[in-house]
C-alpha cells in the first residue's frame, strides 16, 4: 500500500542547536560557515550563496535574522516566485530524476533503488538525466536524455561558481507529478525540498535509506519543517503511484514559509510529544 507521510518532528532546544558539524556530506570541504559562531548550518558554497541573495532581495541585516532562519536554506523570492507561479500548470512528465547515480560509492547505495524502480517502470512520459554516466553508458529509452541535455554539476566547478541557477533543472522538476528523492552522500538529499519547491511531488524508499537527520547535524531543521511526500510500494514493473495535489500545495506553502523570506522569518512551531 502506498503511504504519505508526514515527516516526523524532532523536539528542538536552543543548546542543541549550537552544536555545529560540517553537514553537506557531498562536499564538506567547500562548506563555508554563517554570519556568527551561533549558525546551526554550515553551508556548502551553493547554498550560502542562495542564502546572501535571498537575504540581501528581502533587505534584511544578516545579524537579525533568527536562529532557525540562520540554519535553513533560504531561497531568493526573484528566483521562486517564477517556480511558484507553474506548480498549477499541466504537467508534461510522469516521474523525473536528475542527477548524480554511479559515484561516489556512498551515493551509488542510496540511489540503487532508484535506478532500478526506472529500468522498470520509466518510458515515454518520463524525464531522466544522469549527470554522472559510467564510460560506456548506454541511454535506457527515449526518456532517457543523459548526455543530451546538459545538466549542471556543482561539484565540477569552483565553490564560487556554484550559485548557478540551472533553471533547466528545476523547470523539468515543475513539469513533472513525481520527483525520486533517493538519499545522496549521506541518507538525504536536497532534492527533497527542491520537489517542494516545484510542485511535484518527492518520492522516496525508506526513512533510513533517504530521509535521516542525525541530531545535531545541520540538515536538522529540514525534518523541523514537516514536508510531505510519497513512499514507492515497489520498485517492479507497473508501479504506479496516486497524485495529490494537496500534498503539493501542503508542500508549496511551508517552502515559501520557511525556506523563502516572502512572508517574513519564520519559524517553524515546536512539536512536544
Amino acid at each position: 500500500m502506498l503511504r504519505c507521510c508526514l515527516m516526523p518532528t524532532l523536539l528542538w532546544c536552543a543548546s542543541a542547536l549550537n552544536f555545529r558539524t560540517v553537514g553537506d556530506t557531498h562536499d564538506p570541504q567547500g562548506a563555508t560557515k554563517g554570519k556568527d559562531a551561533g549558525d546551526l548550518h554550515v553551508m556548502v558554497p551553493r547554498e550560502k550563496l542562495l542564502w546572501q541573495q535571498a537575504v540581501q532581495e528581502a533587505g534584511l541585516d544578516e545579524s537579525s535574522v533568527s536562529l532557525f532562519g540562520r540554519s535553513a536554506t533560504k531561497f531568493p523570492a526573484s528566483l521562486v516566485m517564477p517556480l511558484i507561479s507553474t506548480t498549477h500548470h499541466a504537467k508534461s512528465y510522469r516521474y523525473n530524476f536528475q542527477g548524480a547515480a554511479f559515484e561516489p560509492e556512498e551515493e551509488r547505495l542510496h540511489r540503487e533503488w532508484a535506478v532500478e524502480f526506472i529500468k522498470n517502470n520509466f518510458g515515454d512520459r518520463d524525464y531522466l538525466r544522469f549527470t554522472d554516466p559510467p564510460a560506456g553508458y548506454t541511454r535506457l529509452g527515449s526518456f532517457d536524455r543523459t548526455g543530451t541535455d546538459g545538466g549542471y554539476k556543482p561539484l565540477d566547478h569552483p565553490a564560487e561558481e556554484r550559485g548557478y541557477w540551472d533553471a533547466d533543472y528545476y523547470n523539468k522538476m515543475a513539469e513533472s507529478y513525481f520527483t525520486l528523492c533517493p538519499g545522496g552522500a549521506g541518507p538525504w538529499s536536497m532534492r527533497l525540498y527542491e520537489a517542494a519547491l516545484t510542485g511535484s511531488i518527492p518520492v522516496i524508499w525508506s526513512e533510513s535509506n533517504d530521509m535521516t537527520f542525525r541530531p545535531g547535524s545541520p540538515e536538522i531543521w529540514l525534518e523541523r519543517i514537516g514536508y510531505l511526500y510519497m513512499k514507492a510500494p515497489s520498485l517492479a514493473p507497473g508501479t504506479v503511484l496516486p497524485y495529490n495535489q494537496t500534498i503539493v500545495d501542503i508542500n508549496v506553502h511551508k517552502f515559501i514559509k520557511y525556506q523563502t523570506f516572502i512572508e517574513g522569518d519564520n519559524t517553524p512551531p515546536i512539536n512536544i510529544v
